[in-house]
Order: structure tokens, then C-alpha cells, then sequence
């Protein structure tokens, strides 16, 4: 028993840099979420308008940097660990790999 819990508190801590970085995407999602309520336009006061664009530059500006580190640090825990980070089955690197090709293709 305490073997397995060394090697998932090993574990765990190999991965603090990984987790860390999705916390703090997360953190921006939520950052948005109140973009995402509103419906009408008379719904919101001029004030939501401007901390919704506030909000669409800070996310043009911070998303992009922060997805690549995310990618790279996952890169390098694999790397590392020889083995690919998976959530839920799913290679996570690989995965996320995939929707940032779909974003960026225009068809």
C-alpha cells in the first residue's frame, strides 16, 4: 500500500506543472463566463460591452501563449515519464493537438 501511494504522490508531483497550467486556463474560462450569459442586447449596460472587449483582448492575448507552454510541458512530462498523459482514455496532448488544428483550419 505504501508503495502506491509513493507512486502517486510521485506522480502527482510530476504533474503539479501540467495541472497547474489548466487551473489557470480554467481560471480565464471562468474569467469569460459572464460574456456568455447575456442574450439580448438590452439585456447588458454599455460597461458589460467594454469589460467583454477588455476580456476578448486579454484572451487574444494570454490563450495562444498559454495553450503552446501547456502543450510543450505536456510534451515533456511524456517525455519524461515515457508514456502519454491521458483524461480519460484519451492521449490529452494528442487531443488537444487536434482541436487546435481544427481551430485554425477555415473550412
Amino acid at each position: 500500500f505504501s508503495e502506491e501511494r509513493q507512486r502517486m504522490e510521485e506522480r502527482y508531483t510530476s504533474l503539479q506543472p501540467v495541472l497547474t497550467q489548466l487551473e489557470e486556463l480554467h481560471g480565464l474560462v471562468l474569467e469569460g463566463a459572464p460574456f456568455a450569459t447575456a442574450k439580448k442586447v438590452t439585456e447588458v449596460n454599455a460597461l458589460h460591452f467594454l469589460e467583454q472587449e477588455k476580456f476578448k483582448k486579454t484572451l487574444a492575448r494570454k490563450f495562444p501563449a498559454m495553450y503552446e507552454r501547456l502543450l510543450g510541458d505536456i510534451g515533456h512530462w511524456e517525455g519524461l515519464q515515457q508514456q502519454p498523459l491521458e483524461y480519460h482514455g484519451v492521449a490529452l496532448r494528442a487531443q488537444l493537438a487536434r482541436a487546435r488544428e481544427a481551430a485554425d483550419d477555415p473550412t
